[in-house]
């Protein structure tokens, strides 16, 4: 038989977006393929029919069939000739995609695709007939998330479910349904707030109830806040097309429409509530920070032992006295109240730096190495080596894959660790050796730190860069008896 007429071994890579893509149903494109192949010369194996169902065509590498054809296409076998689509459009919608990977295919492997519905002739139009195919492509694929924001829109000003449900309902047939034991949590919430309860307090007994928001957490202040401002309640949907923060009530272009569900909470207690938000908003002080952006140096330094949220600064209503509170405990998310007088922590801080500066202290810290050029080529080589072992790990991925074959993988495998014994080599020959004495040179750096924290004429800045340099962590514990723990940093 003349080499000529000798068949064509064909893949064919099927892509829909979505289920209600009639027209490119799997089974319609399958279909439509083989009747291709068969009426040109072609044979379509079922080994290599690769599809994506429900996936967009924008990013390559999330196409888990798309990706699996190409390592076959690069296989040293290379086992097919063609790959037959549907449309352009179906092999990528992103002009970035299509031609790298439309150039891979045809240099490396011998293999073109083909479109089955858009004849393209090999000759130099057809580069710019292409070219326009899957500019128009991509075109559409953005154009159709501005439609999409479009009829979300339309369908916010009609009334109609754009979201998750709110805290307190389930949604029906797109429509909400009030869970009975939310609702109730709900109402309780609205009816203690306009009662002289605070975000905070009610954060803290919806989560000493057992409450959890739909996604599992606990209440938070800002999670009460945000349900307490919900129009949903009374029977509204509200909706933001510009995808702004939730916190922003307020925005010019946030739709609020009556819904269809039932409401929550009565016309009358909603307005209580909303005023009683307003006048909150209102007495709330701006908390305006230092001129070096700190009430003190130790904020943002010390850690609550409970849950390991920050300490915050926090002035006393009455005394104007700075306290350091749990800020895990002002959201109503930590149970421990780490609350201490700033200069009692302070002294307490200042005392455990001096007692570790004594030879019978044990020190804990971590050792970090300081910039520098030799410091700069060890961290080149542990960059390298940490490269080439991740190389040789995607190594066996593609050779798993069918992307390599035994003797290229046997060959670059052994290259590789060449490379990787050879960086090993040269790691161990440069790497200084470790400080005779690294407590010594410790101690050293506290009583340093401690010049700096003493000094009358040391800025706020200064302190906290001298401690933050010092210290790795830093935690308050108040109960039962009031502890400080510290792990240093040693910079050598």
């Amino acid at each position: 038989m003349p080499a000529e007429s000798l068949p064509l071994i064909a893949a064919a890579y099927i892509r829909v977006s979505t289920e209600d893509q009639t027209e490119y149903s799997p089974e319609a494109q399958l279909k439509a393929l083989r009747r291709y192949a068969a009426q040109n010369n072609m044979v379509l194996d079922d080994r290599y029919i690769f599809s994506d169902e429900g996936i967009s065509g924008r990013k390559a590498e999330k196409r888990p069939g798309f990706m699996s054809m190409i390592a076959h296409a690069k296989s040293r076998e290379h086992p097919f000739d063609v790959i037959l689509v549907h449309k352009f459009d179906r092999f990528a919608r992103s002009r970035e995609d299509s031609v790298v990977y439309k150039s891979m295919l045809r240099r490396e492997c011998n293999v073109r695709v083909i479109s089955i519905t858009e004849s393209i002739e090999d000759d130099k139009f057809s580069v710019i007939l292409e070219a326009m195919l899957e500019a128009m492509a991509e075109y559409y694929s953005i154009n159709l998330s501005d439609e999409v924001k479009k009829g979300m829109t339309e369908k916010a000003a009609r009334g109609g479910l754009q979201s998750s449900p709110a805290f307190g309902y389930c949604a029906r047939e797109n429509r909400l349904v009030p869970v009975p034991e939310e609702a109730a949590v709900v109402r309780q919430l609205f009816e203690r707030f306009v009662a002289g309860a605070g975000y905070l307090d009610l954060a803290k007994w919806a989560n000493s109830q057992g409450v959890r928001t739909h996604r599992g957490n606990p209440f938070e202040n800002r999670t009460v806040e945000y349900l307490l401002q919900n129009p949903v309640y009374i029977g509204s949907l509200r909706w933001t097309p510009t995808g702004r923060a939730r916190r922003d009530y307020h925005h010019p272009d946030t739709i609020t429409v009556s819904g269809q569900h039932e409401p929550l909470i009565s016309q009358e207690l909603w307005e209580q509530a909303q005023k009683k938000a307003l006048l909150l908003k209102a007495s709330t002080p701006h908390r305006a920070r230092s001129a070096q952006g700190k009430k003190h140096w130790l904020c943002g330094l010390v850690r609550c032992a409970a849950c390991g949220s920050t300490l915050v600064a926090y002035p006393d209503r009455k005394s104007g006295q700075l306290y350091f509170k749990c800020l895990g405990y002002t959201h109503g998310t930590c149970t421990s109240q780490q609350h201490i007088r700033v200069d009692l922590l302070e002294a307490s801080f200042l005392s455990r730096l001096q007692d570790d500066t004594l030879p019978s202290s044990g020190l804990q810290f971590t050792t970090v190495r300081a910039p520098s050029a030799e410091n700069a080529r060890l961290a080149d080589l542990r960059r390298q080596l940490d490269l080439t072992s991740r190389k040789i790990s995607r190594l066996r991925e593609a050779f798993l894959a069918g992307a390599e074959s035994v003797e290229d993988y046997a060959a670059a495998k052994r290259s590789l660790e060449a490379r990787l014994a050879d960086l090993r080599r040269q790691l161990e020959a440069q790497s200084p050796p470790p400080p005779e004495d690294p407590q010594l040179l410790l101690r050293r750096a506290i009583l340093s730190t401690l010049q700096t924290l003493r000094s009358p004429h040391s800025s706020t800045g200064e302190k906290f860069s001298a401690a933050s340099t010092l210290l790795s962590s830093c935690t308050f514990n108040r109960k039962p008896d009031p502890t400080l723990s510290i792990t240093y940093r040693l910079t050598i």
